[in-house]
């Protein structure tokens, strides 16, 4: 899937070369914010691939124009770093906590400073003997005990720990949560004195492929308890491991599935991150549901998508519509709100993706991959943004309630834009005003 050359996206996260996955490490030094990813640097042919996992550091001032800093972690004698996160200690040193993926899956413990990732010679912090999926801990603030905590994923469990002083974990509590997959990626949020635990569900192909999801619940300072069911946390195809910077509300996710990840097309690089979000609690009919606004850059009103690389859509309306945006070969993208139900449909939007990475085999009764439809949660006048970034689409929709996050791969840019069925009125946003 390499023949089709693919232009990056402005303002979502990629590798200058090689592969990446899951954002890793998220936390705010107090100027800058550092992302990290998984990463497998380019070797041999030049198509890039999951492989020999590493840490790829980049830093940022406002969440969008990220600068690369190169490979901050390796493998050791403990196996590869895999996913993980960052976090802050009360004197401002940061830390870095992993998992290694060797024989077996353990939590290791790195001090980051001036750019420099130091593991510590305690390692393993938190070890294991038993558990096959034992990964991916999230550090934050124990707001009950003092202290921090951690959530790590154990397959169809979480598993929560707590310490005082980094080096010293002892388990409080497991959280047990059947579901279609492996869980992967915890992440918990403390929201308006409410506490949401999301987490990534990596199923098998023919049920759709990976997926992010969340629960509402409380958190006692050992135990997290539900209060809902698990909800979808991006209604599209293409958001994993969506992690959040440490202490506070703003997620970024990884925009791709494994059911395609390393057939999609590329170049010397393969993956990309979602732009950032700030999550928010709002209450609905049917009770309390995560919201999600996009980190943009300062845009700039147009009446046509002279800029072919990164606008914004901005629609609103009084009933069903149905949008096409369209591209000179005739490939199309179309999304919008039909019966109550908002959808994003890419069958048409691609040139070289190939049929079944779009729609799984029929019999399983399986999600499609082409087209997602989403019940509606607000009500009254529709208002819809999609953020278009050269081959990642993110649809947005009542103040943040519905988000869709979808690959396309057109030949060439999307440079049109009408409605086909209903009525709505569209106003594009582009021209970067304030870059750093």
């Amino acid at each position: 899937m390499n023949g089709q050359i693919l232009n990056r996206p402005r303002f979502h996260f990629t590798a200058k070369s090689g592969w990446i996955n899951d954002p890793n490490g998220l936390v705010f030094d107090g100027k800058l914010w550092h992302l990290f990813a998984q990463h497998a640097p380019l070797t041999g042919g030049g198509d890039p691939q999951h492989g020999a996992m590493h840490w790829l550091h980049a830093v940022s001032g406002d969440l969008l124009n990220w600068a690369e800093r190169g490979i901050i972690l390796a493998p050791d004698e403990f196996g590869e770093p895999w996913s993980g996160s960052g976090f802050r200690d009360e004197e401002g040193q940061l830390w870095l906590m992993y998992t290694s993926h060797g024989e077996r899956e353990q939590q290791c413990l790195a001090r980051f400073t001036e750019g420099a990732a130091e593991k510590i010679p305690q390692n393993p912090v938190i070890p294991n003997s038993k558990l096959r999926n034992f990964r991916d801990p999230k550090v934050f603030k124990n707001p009950a005990l003092g202290g921090y905590s951690a959530v790590i994923a154990a397959g169809d469990a979480f598993i929560f720990y707590h310490s005082r002083d980094l080096f010293n974990w002892r388990q409080t509590s497991v959280f047990q949560h059947m579901t279609d997959g492996c869980l992967e990626c915890p992440d918990l949020l403390h929201i308006n004195n409410v506490f949401v635990l999301i987490f990534s569900v990596n199923r098998k192909k023919r049920r759709g492929g990976s997926v992010t999801r969340y629960i509402i619940g409380d958190f006692d300072g050992y135990k997290f308890t539900a209060k809902s069911e698990d909800f979808a946390l991006d209604s599209g195809t293409d958001n994993y491991a969506a992690m959040s910077f440490f202490d506070t509300n703003i997620q970024l996710g990884w925009a791709n599935n494994w059911a395609y990840a390393g057939q999609t097309p590329a170049n010397n690089w393969r993956g990309m991150m979602t732009l950032p979000r700030r999550l928010s609690l709002i209450d609905t009919v049917h009770g309390k549901r995560l919201a999600q606004r996009p980190v943009l850059p300062q845009l700039q009103e147009k009446k046509t998508l002279k800029n072919k690389g990164f606008y914004v859509l901005n629609i609103e309306s009084d009933g069903d519509f149905v949008i096409r945006l369209k591209n000179p070969s005739g490939l199309y993208l179309e999304f919008g709100c039909k019966n109550d139900e908002f959808f994003i449909n890419r069958a048409k939007a691609s040139q070289e993706m190939p049929k079944k990475f779009f729609q799984p085999q029929p019999a399983y009764n399986a999600p499609k991959f082409a087209c997602r439809r989403t019940k509606r949660l607000g009500s009254g006048k529709i208002k819809m943004r999609l953020v278009f970034d050269s081959c990642v689409a993110e649809l947005f929709a009542d103040d943040g309630l519905f988000a869709a996050t979808t690959l396309v791969f057109p030949d060439c840019a999307y440079d049109e834009v009408y409605v086909v069925e209903g009525s709505a009125e569209v106003s594009v946003e582009s021209g970067v005003l304030a870059e750093s």
